[in-house]
Formats: C-alpha cells, sequence, structure tokens
C-alpha cells in the first residue's frame, strides 16, 4: 500500500522545484530507546579525552571512538542531539593528547 508522500517544508520544497526534482516518498522510523555503552566496551582514552567523556556514552558513540582508537576511518550519520559531535571532540582531543603537535581541522 503506497501513502502519499509527507509535506516538506518550504525551503526543502522550494529547492526540489528549482532542481526539478519530484518528492515521491518519506520514510519515517519510529524512535528506539536510548543504549548506553558499558564501561567493558568503552575505548581507552587518554588525557585530556578523558576528562571530556565523564558522564554516559551512548553505545554508537563508544563504537564510533573504538574504531578511530583503532585507527579506522568513521563516518557517524545519526539523528540530531545523538552525539555526533562529541564523538568528534572526543576523537580530537584524544589525538591530541597523544601527539601534542598535531592539528584538528574542524570545518
Amino acid at each position: 500500500m503506497e501513502t502519499a508522500p509527507a509535506s516538506l517544508s518550504a525551503p526543502h520544497a522550494s529547492l526540489l522545484a528549482a532542481l526539478g526534482w519530484d518528492h515521491s516518498a518519506s520514510l519515517a522510523f519510529p524512535a528506539r530507546a536510548a543504549t548506553f555503552a558499558t564501561t567493558a566496551v568503552l575505548p581507552f582514552l587518554p588525557a585530556p579525552a578523558a576528562l571530556l567523556a565523564a558522564g554516559p556514552l551512548y553505545r554508537h558513540q563508544a563504537l564510533a571512538l573504538s574504531h578511530h582508537r583503532a585507527g579506522r576511518d568513521v563516518v557517524l550519520a545519526t539523528g540530531t542531539g545523538s552525539g555526533k559531535t562529541r564523538v568528534f571532540h572526543l576523537a580530537a582531543a584524544a589525538l591530541l593528547g597523544e601527539h601534542p603537535l598535531a592539528q584538528v581541522l574542524a570545518a
């Protein structure tokens, strides 16, 4: 069963119209309860990152930091207010804690 697409905000509708695109579908995902990381899965973070990590981390934050600490590239795509900036700050602080002359570029 198909449903009519949800209406878009005026700026989004204008952008699509300017591009000659049609909005044909919207996806909505149900909210889920937050899942916090246990201390067993928290990655080691050197100072000063350890100080910034005070307080609970969401499971996806701990996982992203674990991948970063293992030298992997990380892309974190989550909803607004879910802690993407905190992951960036913790990863940057960990890098600077281990390599004081390193530089972090934020754009």
